[in-house]
């Protein structure tokens, strides 16, 4: 993600406090955004301020400091890669690939100075897929209807989205989906060599292993399956904890 500054809304950072003789209530406020745990998730992002949505600037440091009025502001932070983030959204570029992770909270500026920790929220779920293919040759392709998020609240968009996943070994499949809503389509077709395709439901598999599209911090998924596909196991892994959670299907 290319990182640029505004600088024409810089310009807004450099608004100084009031002095002892002048009224307190229309003072700025000075806001410190500490950006810290989000250089140890990603290597790019965008910071944007205030209920109206407007983007202040673009960059990702350890801290950002922004001199704004005094009230309620929704402080949003967004970084990244193979997403496209503007200043209320973010989209998939390329199905079954990307990461994104965002930040959301409403900050009260009742006083000269307010700080927040931007504390990142994992909004993607990487999934292995390893099917028992019995040597036979096979094509997978993947579907779904949501393919953004709206940075404010991780409302997932909808968007359709359908990708070949990337295979990386006989059988085993790797790809990454975007924040789906809880009534995504989420379907794998699979062809076989006779040129037969299944349409299989993996919303239904996820849903009934007890996965969270709504968690705070998505988490990941193994999955394994027979050829037929008669017998699934899933394999859902928290993000950071690495504790994982098993179910047969």
């Amino acid at each position: 993600m290319k990182l640029r500054c505004l600088p024409e809304l810089f310009a807004a950072i450099l608004v100084v406090g009031c002095s002892v003789r002048e009224d307190r209530h229309s003072c700025p406020c000075i806001l410190d955004i500490d950006l810290s745990l989000f250089s140890g998730v990603t290597d790019g992002g965008q910071l944007l301020l205030d209920s109206r949505q407007e983007l202040l600037f673009e960059r990702l440091a350890v801290s950002g400091t922004v001199t704004t009025t005094k009230g309620v502001h929704r402080v949003c932070v967004a970084g990244g890669s193979g997403y496209s983030i503007s200043t209320d959204t973010a989209f998939i570029e390329h199905a079954g690939e990307g990461e994104l992770f965002t930040f959301h909270d409403s900050v009260v500026c009742d006083s000269e100075r307010q700080s927040v920790i931007a504390v990142p929220r994992k909004e993607f779920t990487s999934v292995i897929l390893n099917i028992d293919e019995d040597g036979s040759a096979s094509a997978l392709r993947i579907s779904s209807d949501y393919s953004g998020l709206l940075l404010k609240d991780s409302s997932p968009i909808k968007g359709e989205i359908d990708f070949i996943p990337e295979k990386i070994g006989p059988g085993l499949y790797r790809f990454r989906l975007p924040r789906q809503g809880v009534d995504n389509s989420l379907t794998i077709f699979y062809t076989t060599n006779g040129n037969s395709t299944v349409s299989l439901p993996l919303n239904e598999w996820v849903a009934d292993a007890g996965f969270d599209w709504e968690a705070r911090d998505l988490a990941d998924i193994n999955i394994g399956a027979e050829h037929s596909f008669s017998r699934i196991s899933l394999n859902i892994i928290p993000w950071q904890t690495g504790m994982s959670e098993n179910l047969t299907i």
